[in-house]
C-alpha cells in the first residue's frame, strides 16, 4: 500500500495506526514531518513513508528523487494506494487535484489500486455517507476512486477500524486478480506527456505475502485463493 496525500493529512499517524506502534514521527501541524523516505516493518507489514504532496518546502528535484526512492523501496510494487484526506478541514482545490496528480505521476492505472482514507474521523458529526452526499466535490473524488474509502480515527486504538480497512484492501486485491502496481507502470507514467511537476507522495507499503495456497496480509488476515476472507489472531 502506498499512503499518499498532502502535508498534514495524517499520513504518518495512519501508518502508525496500521502498524499498531509509534514507528513514524508525527505531529499535529500543516508542516511535513517526513522529508525523506522511511521504511518500517512490523507483523509482516512493510511500510514506506515519504514526504507529502504539494509541500512547498521541498524542491522539485527532491520530490523526484524521493518518489523514485519510494517506488524502488516498494519492489515488486504496492498492492494498494491509500489517499489520506482530512475530514476536519475545508475541501480545497489541492484535495480535488490529488487524484489527478496521482494519475499524472503514476499513470491512470493507479486508480485501480487506490482507496481514499479519511482521517480525523472523530471530528465528523454525521455519518460518512451523509457527509459525502452533502459534499459534491468530495463525493466526486470518491467516485473517481471507484467508491473505495475508509474512515480512520487515529486517536482510537481499536483494532476493528484497522481490520475493516484490511478487509477492503484484500477485497480490492482480489478484484485486481491479486496483481500489484508495478515499477513498469511507473516508468510508463514517467514517459507520459501528461506528467507535470510538483507534489510528492507519502507512501505506506503493505506487502502481501503468498504462502502455499494462501495470501497472508500482516498477522491478522488470511485470504485463501478461493476469495473468501478469514480473520485471524
Amino acid at each position: 500500500i502506498m499512503l499518499v496525500g498532502k502535508t498534514g493529512a495524517g499520513k504518518s499517524a495512519s501508518g502508525n495506526t496500521i502498524l499498531k506502534g509509534k514507528v513514524f514521527k508525527e505531529k499535529h501541524s500543516f508542516e511535513s514531518v517526513t522529508n525523506t523516505c522511511q521504511k518500517h516493518q512490523q507483523n509482516g507489514i512493510t511500510v514506506i513513508d515519504t514526504p507529502g504532496m504539494f509541500d512547498t518546502n521541498i524542491s522539485e528535484n527532491q520530490l523526484k528523487e524521493e518518489i523514485e526512492k519510494c517506488v524502488n523501496m516498494s519492489v515488486p510494487g504496492p498492492h494498494v494506494f491509500l489517499l489520506a484526506i482530512r475530514l476536519d478541514v475545508r475541501f480545497t482545490d489541492e484535495e480535488k487535484n490529488t487524484v489527478k496528480w496521482i494519475q499524472k505521476n503514476f499513470g491512470e492505472k493507479a486508480d485501480n489500486y487506490t482507496i481514499i482514507l479519511f482521517t480525523r474521523g472523530d471530528q465528523l458529526d454525521k455519518p460518512i455517507d451523509e457527509f459525502l452526499t452533502e459534499n459534491k466535490q468530495m463525493n466526486e473524488l470518491v467516485r473517481q476512486c471507484k467508491s473505495r474509502y475508509h474512515v480512520f480515527n487515529n486517536k482510537d486504538n481499536n483494532s476493528m477500524q484497522v481490520n475493516g480497512l484490511l478487509e477492503k484492501m484484500i477485497k480490492m486485491v482480489m478484484e485486481n486478480g491479486r496483481e500489484h502496481y508495478t515499477n513498469m507502470m511507473y516508468k510508463e507514467a514517467q514517459k507520459s506527456p501528461k506528467l507535470v511537476a510538483g507534489g510528492v507522495w507519502t507512501g505506506v507499503c503493505l506487502m502481501i505475502h503468498r504462502v502455499g495456497g494462501v495470501i497472508t496480509l500482516g498477522a491478522t488476515k488470511k485470504v485463501p485463493l478461493s476469495g473468501d476472507i478469514w480473520l485471524g489472531s
